[in-house]
């Protein structure tokens, strides 16, 4: 839960930093299943609890394991 947190933290951040349009084709799927569909699962307290452990989380993690250099 505290990463789940994380991961929507971070794509707000990103939405500031890009084009809605850009953002959206790039995180919009993510973000729906992320806060309709999983976060609502938790109650709030939960959510509350999780968010004091969040980790930092970069949103490159959403691409993939990366290949050998």
């Amino acid at each position: 839960m505290p990463a789940l947190l994380a991961l929507a933290d971070a794509l707000r951040e990103d939405l500031q930093q890009r084009d809605a349009e850009q953002w959206a084709a790039r995180h919009g799927t993510t973000w729906q299943i992320l806060t309709c569909d999983i976060l609502p699962r938790f109650s709030p307290a939960q959510q509350a609890s999780a968010a004091q452990r969040k980790p930092a989380l970069p949103l490159d993690l959403l691409d993939g394991p990366k290949g050998s250099p």
